[in-house]
């Protein structure tokens, strides 16, 4: 028979599921964004679920004068920034100085004149709808849900294994990593980002599936992805010079590229490689079938059309030249450079 101590560590490690390395956690500020795009576009969930009949309470919260200024400005913004502005917030509601958080509109190249001045008014009316809408009920309500959720996600998360070949690859390492989940964000979206200070890793993550399925075939791969972002974004932007003149490889794709929310080629590059680590990683792993398949979907049906070509390049440089993971972006950059800009027309043809 068992002692009691050894059945209490047992359980420990049942909960602690496939990593030490990886936390989940919820943010109240990420479910209140949530919950006012929510408010203007409500996701298709079964009515009759009781999540949905929480989330949809209180149908007044769609009136508020507040929501309607929040959507008027911030309709030119990215998902991926408003989503990295509530996670870089102090909790909402709040009665302290509410400041634009350090860098961001720079990250993000929101440098018009007015761009400061918009967002400061997005983070008042994000406080406000904090203070006058019945989120915090809904909040509240949700939190056996929540309860079972992390416990779920606890479970399901990435193993040591496939965060040590992610950080071997990137040449870089977290001092944590954490896996933010929603119950109000919109079916399929998912964002990797990271701290101000660059020692966390947060993938931030919408069920899967309708009614608030997180667990799907898709969670290891966008797990491999978003967390990707936070590895890759900054080593990416550091290339400015071959960035400008890479540009004119935005236009044969740009059609396809915005309605998936990538509305510039800067944006677009970040896929790119996140992307590529997508398929390379399998790969090192021995599953050279996901591999391909995953290559084979971004590039036939979402139109990543410089995919196979920076693989290609970041294999050839990470692996058998045994450069940096940032040397070998910079060398494919130039690479990309000359095959599609200096041999080409200007419109990106080969």
């Amino acid at each position: 028979m068992r002692s009691l101590l050894t059945i209490f560590f047992s359980l420990i490690l049942a909960f602690q599921g496939n990593s030490q390395k990886v936390q989940v956690r919820f943010s109240k500020n990420i479910d209140l964004f949530a919950y006012i795009v929510h408010l203007g576009d409500p996701a298709e969930n079964d009515p009759s679920n009781n999540i949905t009949k929480k989330i949809n309470a209180y149908p007044e919260d769609g009136k508020n004068k507040a929501l309607f200024q929040m959507f008027e400005v911030a309709q030119t913004l990215e998902y991926s920034f408003l989503i990295e502005l509530m996670y870089r917030l102090q909790d909402l509601p709040s009665t302290g100085s509410l400041n634009v958080p350090s860098g961001l509109l720079k990250k993000y190249q929101l440098n018009a004149p007015d761009d400061q001045k918009k967002v400061e008014k997005l983070i008042g009316l994000a406080n406000q709808l904090a203070q006058e809408t019945n989120f915090h009920k809904i909040w509240e309500s949700l939190s056996q849900e929540r309860k079972k959720v992390r416990l779920d996600l606890i479970k399901m998360s990435p193993s040591d294994k496939i965060m040590a070949e992610m950080e071997s690859f990137y040449g870089q390492e977290f001092q944590a990593y954490e896996i933010i989940p929603s119950l109000m964000l919109w079916t399929g979206s998912a964002f990797g980002l990271k701290n101000i200070e660059g020692t966390k890793a947060t993938f931030v993550l919408a069920p899967l599936e309708p009614n608030y399925i997180f667990n799907n075939d898709r969670f290891e791969s966008l797990t491999i992805h978003e967390f990707g972002h936070p590895f890759v974004n900054d080593v990416v932007a550091k290339n400015e010079n071959l960035i400008a003149q890479t540009q004119t490889l935005f236009a044969p794709i740009q059609s396809a590229m915005q309605p998936q929310g990538y509305s510039n080629w800067l944006s677009c590059l970040y896929e790119h490689f996140v992307r590529a680590g997508e398929v390379i990683i399998p790969k090192v792993q021995g599953d050279l079938a996901r591999s391909s398949a995953i290559q084979e979907n971004y590039t036939k049906n979402r139109s990543f059309k410089y995919l196979p070509f920076i693989v290609d390049r970041l294999q050839e440089y990470r692996f058998t030249k045994k450069f940096s993971y940032q040397e070998s972006v910079e060398k494919t950059m130039i690479d990309l450079k000359d095959k599609y800009v200096n041999n080409s027309n200007g419109d990106g043809k080969n």
